[in-house]
């Protein structure tokens, strides 16, 4: 027997929750009891399986209006305002009549509209989320950071301003009354997601599934160089992004409290960038070596920047990954983080990279330093364990394997 799967994502290679979600289709499209297709919004891929939804774009003029009743910046990285372009029956009835067996999705700010996954229930379709962020159980919201509202209805949103205030809870209720009583089984990528749906004010304990499934990756792609030689500088990559919860600020402070407390650092370490080039300012003014690309638009070329490194920082402070941490691990790297997503699960002390209990621009600092001055005996033991912590946690054929059971 054939199982049939169906993915839902934005995109199928922009973006990091829409990359893995062609990655999960990828490779149930190669095992010979799955027919996979997915539905995306944007296709960049040359993949035949991958299909184009039907739909009208939202107004972008309309969008940038609302952007003017958040607050904090859009700290909270507030997207949905009610207004979804996948909304009527007529758009999934190419999906209805192929009878899947799966329904998947993945990251869902302003795609599907909860009415229509409600249809999927109704037509004894098993429906999977495959929650990236807090979208899917709050009233809007990309993050949460300290706000517990989806706990409860989601009023008093510290995210949007008086005018609108009433959207998040508007939201969240609908969801609910769509979905709250619909069985669905929930793939969580760390134990932060986990416990946040566990607690959330959407999720029925009768009705909803909720297990642990840490992002896989392809581990004989995802691999450290045969002949990866560790040399006399030591190099860090990480991603540059300017939204608040990417953690930019905090590293600008914590490179600039290192150079103060050792003048001598950049002739120690170097750093491989991919992503937003306000950074570039502080490595030319310090005289730090870097390498900087705007993005990266293959695996292949992916794999090779993480090959350029000994090290990946990840200063997020809020982030339900990245799946950047489990990609540098399966290439060898060591990780230095903040206690959140992926490497609050992952990363132990002196094993496998630091893991830094605070957001402190200083203790990051301090890192770094430590980093720069470690002895080559110890990186090579710490790659070594940084390769086999993605072995035992992301491997992408033990992921599909239990989602099948899942299916089944």
């Amino acid at each position: 027997m054939k199982y049939k799967i169906i993915h839902l994502s934005n995109s199928d290679i922009s973006g990091g929750s829409s990359y893995y979600a062609y990655r999960v289709h990828k490779h149930f499209k190669n095992l010979k009891n799955i027919l996979s297709k997915m539905y995306v919004l944007e296709k960049y891929s040359s993949d035949s399986d991958i299909r184009l939804f039907n739909y009208s774009p939202n107004i972008k003029f309309l969008n940038k209006i609302n952007f003017f009743f958040l607050k904090k910046k859009n700290k909270y990285s507030f997207y949905n305002f009610g207004k979804y372009v996948i909304k009527d029956y007529s758009q999934i009835k190419e999906i209805i009549k192929e009878s899947p067996d799966a329904v998947i999705l993945y990251n869902n700010s302003n795609f599907v509209h909860p009415k229509i996954l409600e249809e999927f229930a109704k037509k004894k379709i098993k429906l999977f989320f495959y929650p990236m962020d807090m979208e899917l159980i709050t009233g809007g919201c990309h993050y949460n950071f300290e706000c517990r509202g989806f706990k409860k209805n989601c009023t008093s949103c510290p995210a949007i301003n008086k005018m609108l205030s009433n959207i998040p809870s508007k939201n969240l209720y609908e969801k609910k009354k769509y979905l709250h009583n619909k069985k669905i089984t929930f793939l969580s990528g760390t134990k932060k997601i986990y416990d946040d749906i566990s607690k959330s004010s959407f999720f029925n304990k009768k009705k909803h599934d909720n297990y642990i499934l840490n992002l896989g990756l392809n581990l004989r792609m995802y691999k450290p160089l045969s002949n990866n030689k560790i040399k006399d500088k030591i190099s860090i990559s990480f991603r540059s992004s300017l939204n608040l919860r990417k953690g930019n600020q905090i590293l600008i402070k914590a490179l600039e409290y290192a150079y103060s407390k050792d003048a001598n650092i950049n002739k120690k370490v170097e750093f491989n960038i991919i992503g937003d080039s306000s950074i570039l300012e502080l490595m030319i003014k310090k005289k730090f070596k870097y390498m900087f690309k705007s993005s990266v638009k293959t695996e292949k070329k992916l794999i090779k920047y993480y090959h350029r490194s000994d090290f990946f920082l990840n200063q997020s402070i809020q982030d339900g990954g990245p799946v950047m941490v489990n990609e540098a691990l399966a290439c060898g790297l060591p990780v230095l983080s903040f206690k959140i997503g992926i490497s609050n699960d992952v990363i132990t002390d002196n094993f496998n990279g630091f893991l830094l209990s605070d957001t402190s621009e200083k203790k990051l600092g301090d890192k770094i330093i430590e980093i720069s001055n470690l002895k080559k005996n110890l990186l090579k033991k710490m790659k070594n364990n940084a390769r086999k912590t993605a072995l035992k946690n992301f491997d992408i054929k033990n992921k599909a394997k239990k989602i099948l059971r899942l299916i089944k």
